[in-house]
Parts: structure tokens; sequence; C-alpha cells
């Protein structure tokens, strides 16, 4: 009987085990963790405007040609650097604004600046400009603002000078005065076109030298030139060695005396007077204009 009821027993045990572990597995289960990080906002560091010269020193400008302007800031963004998605730049003179429209006196853009590597949370924006000759002197801020993958921005800025240039480029690399018979007058006058190529307006300043000539010279003085065309009697500027500003010239910058785009010339007419005597052949000298702030 004891024998019966120790076999009822362990097997009741064993039973209540069984549906234990049973119980266990059927009850169990699982969830998965789940939270977000909001967006912190990038910030950013000061703005350093470089040129050919260095870190801030005044841009100077290349006549007829462009320079390369370069502004960089260190952008932070405590949700790591790679957060960090876009650049963009506007580089404009004192009398524009950052969002005002592209202007190549006065506003210039740049939507797609450089982005260096990553570094901890920060990377490096690179924002270039070509800035052309005609662009304005005086103070030129340039803005950059950085983006992040939740599209929070922030910008900073910095200012430099741009140096004021008188330019010019003579277009005509000849000016012919044709053929004449000796003691005579050129019948018509020659027309020398003079454009601007610098960011303020030029009067010009004219000199020369004496014709040589196959046989014998002709003085650079029997020449004349004027900003009307006419005769020769009927200009009064006799060409000299030494340079003689015309202060009538008043040439203005390109996209401020004219249409952005559109070149700003001045013709200039000359005329010449030929020795009866003691000259032949073909005769040659070197016209010579220079700018100079008007």
């Amino acid at each position: 009987m004891k024998k019966t009821l120790r076999t009822v027993f362990v097997s009741f045990a064993f039973l209540a085990t069984c549906l234990t572990l049973l119980s266990f597995n059927v009850l169990a289960d699982s969830a998965t963790g789940n939270f977000s990080i909001s967006s912190a906002a990038p910030t950013i560091g000061d703005v350093t405007i470089w040129n050919q010269a260095g870190a801030d020193a005044a841009i100077t400008l290349s006549a007829g040609s462009t320079v390369t302007v370069t502004a960089n800031v260190t952008v932070t963004d405590l949700n790591g650097g790679d957060d960090i998605t876009s650049a963009a730049a506007t580089l404009y003179h004192s009398t524009s604004t950052s969002d005002a429209s592209d202007d190549e006196n006065i506003h210039l853009t740049n939507s797609s600046c450089v982005l260096g590597a990553t570094d901890g949370n920060t990377k490096v924006a690179t924002c270039r400009f070509t800035m052309n000759y005609m662009a304005l002197g005086g103070t030129w801020t340039a803005n950059i603002t950085a983006t992040d993958s939740s599209a929070l921005s922030v910008s900073n800025t910095d200012d430099n000078t741009v140096n004021d240039l008188a330019g010019l480029d003579v277009t005509d690399t000849t000016i012919n005065f044709g053929g004449l018979a000796l003691g005579a007058n050129s019948s018509s006058a020659a027309t020398m076109t003079v454009r601007s190529q610098g960011n303020v307006q030029i009067d010009a300043r004219f000199s020369g030298n004496d014709f040589t000539c196959t046989s014998g010279t002709v003085p650079v003085g029997n020449v004349r030139y004027s900003l009307v065309t006419g005769t020769y009697d009927e200009m009064s500027s006799d060409l000299t060695t030494s340079p003689t500003t015309q202060t009538s010239f008043n040439l203005g910058v390109r996209g401020v005396a004219t249409a952005n785009g559109a070149n700003s010339d001045n013709s200039e007419y000359w005329t010449i007077t030929v020795p009866a005597s003691g000259v032949a052949g073909t005769c040659t000298n070197t016209l010579t204009v220079a700018a100079i702030a008007g």
C-alpha cells in the first residue's frame, strides 16, 4: 500500500512539473524597445573670406578677368557631423542683400558649397565664388547657410573689402589711317574702341611717339584725337609723348552704365596730317591709352 502511494505521488509531481513548464512556454513573449532622438539644430562658427592674398585680405580684382573668392566655416551638429547635409552661400555688395537676385556688379550665389569630411560632430563648408572685374568696390558680405537632415539650418556672415579697379582695353590692334599723299590730312577719322575693364568710371590718358617710316619720320604732334568724329582741322587735341588725360572720357562700368552682360565702350576718333616732304613708305608708331579713375 505504501509503495502504491509513493508511486502515485511521484507521478503527480512529474505531472505538475510538466504542466508548469508547459504553462511557462505558452505565456512567455517579447517586446521591442523604441524611442526617437530629437534632431539638434546645427551651430556655426566664424566665417572667413579668403582670396589670393590670404584670409580676410582685401580683394583685388583683375582687369578684364576674374578672381576666385572663397569663404569657409566650421559647422557643428550634436547628432553627428554626418547629419550636416548641405551648405549654400551668397556674396553681396553693401548695396544688395543676401536674398537678392544675382547681379554681376553686386551679388553672387553658390548653391552647392563643398562639405569636407566628417570630423566627430563637425564638417567644414567651403564656398567659392568667381568675381568678375566689374564687381563694385566697397564692402562685400559672405553669408553661409548650413542645413542638416531634418532641414534645420544656421547661418553666419563675414565682411571684406573689394578694391577699386580702373582698367581698360583697346579692342583695335591697329588704327589705320589708310593711304595718304604728301602734305595731306586723313580724309576721315579712324576709330579706336576703348572698353571698360574695371569697376569704376574712368577717364583715359593718351600718349604716343613719332611715326617711323620706311624713309623719314612723322612727328607725334601730327596726330589729333577727339571723342567726336570729324576732320583734322575740327580736332583740337594733339597727341604728345607725355600722357594727357581726357577728362570728358567718362567711360562707365559694365552692368552699371550698360545692361548686365553688355560691354561698356567708348569710341575715340583719330586723324593725322602728313609732312609735305621727307617721308616715304609705311609709317608706324605706338598709341598708348591708360585708365584713370574719373
